[in-house]
């Protein structure tokens, strides 16, 4: 059994806890057995007031009784966070656990805490795309990334906006206890079909090779930094260092979908996105995506959503100057 502890404080958001919390406990439940000991631990270990109103959120544990040996160590987010960072006290805990932690993590807003204790130092990193500018301000040591829903970077896993904090479970779950754990925690929260408010998802992880360094995880890795530009089957053949004919087969072997499917959906996630969080106009967010006109990425989304670019910007807009 692996212990997992999420860290808590005053201001966190419920859901950056409940979340990621509610897949480990559905892997225990899935499992019929303790997979995860679930921890949840505040400074002095007394309640802490949850941001909007929610009430108070009674951890299990403080500081001073924490377990000595964490194996995964996660800080929540919510709109405190930014001031968290400032607490000595909490960075110098997060310092001292991480550095024996086999996993360290943040959930949203989560990653000032985890930026100012310094594990962090030198990674790539995510967090809400509303904060990521500040984040990065904060600390310029830190590459921040404001469009993954969540980034691995060595034994650091930081999560973008309140619900990722369930796409980074998941894949924390995936490399725990394997891949049809993770898709079965996803099936019964619909998770991959829809997140909150309804706003479609295309969960990337869920379909990734589990090994980033196979010649499938090369692939779209080269497949997502490259949407905007034609993708040939040879340069990805190239990048996966693999006939064309091999490449295929393997990929649809690793993923359960073909080459172009990933593509499409991954061009798709990205349009949903920018849709939801920029003022960029469509025919600028089709070219910037990969669909080339705005027509074209209009059929992929009737066809794949069953609603117009313009209409899903309308349903679940981000940015309310959109």
């Amino acid at each position: 059994m692996l212990t997992l502890a999420m860290v808590v404080f005053s201001g966190a958001a419920a859901i950056d806890i409940v979340g990621p919390l509610e897949c480990f406990s559905l892997a225990n439940h899935i499992m019929g057995k303790p997979c995860y000991e679930l921890l949840t631990i505040s400074q002095d270990g007394l309640p802490v007031s949850l941001a909007g109103g929610w009430g108070r959120f009674e951890p299990t544990h403080g500081f001073a009784n924490a377990p000595a040996e964490i194996d995964t160590l996660l800080v929540a987010g919510g709109p405190a966070a930014p001031e968290a960072a400032k607490n000595l006290a909490l960075t110098a805990w997060l310092r001292a656990q991480g550095a024996t932690a086999r996993r360290v993590g943040s959930i949203c807003t989560g990653a000032f805490p985890l930026a100012a204790s310094g594990l962090a130092d030198g990674r790539r990193v995510t967090t809400h795309w509303l904060y990521a500018r500040q984040l990065a301000k904060e600390f310029p040591h830190l590459t921040v990334e404001p469009d993954p829903i969540f980034i691995e970077s060595d034994k650091i896993m930081t999560a973008a906006g309140m619900t990722a904090g369930m796409d980074l479970a998941l894949r924390i779950i995936e490399l725990d206890f394997g891949h049809p754990l993770a898709l079965d925690i996803a099936r019964f929260m619909v998770l991959p079909a829809k997140r909150s408010g309804g706003q479609s998802q295309f969960s990337m992880h869920l379909k990734a090779e589990k090994k980033a360094d196979s010649p499938v995880g090369r692939t779209q890795r080269w497949i997502l930094a490259h949407l905007r530009q034609k993708i040939q089957i040879g340069d990805l053949a190239r990048e996966a260092r693999m006939s064309e004919r091999t490449l295929l087969r393997m990929f649809r072997d690793k993923t359960n979908m073909t080459i172009g499917a990933y593509i499409t959906d991954a061009r798709l996630r990205y349009a949903c996105n920018l849709l939801e969080t920029t003022t960029k106009e469509v025919k600028s967010i089709a070219d910037q995506s990969g669909f080339g006109t705005a027509p074209a990425m209009r059929r992929v989304f009737m066809r794949r959503l069953g609603i117009t670019p313009i209409e899903y910007r309308r349903k679940f807009t981000l940015n309310e100057a959109a």
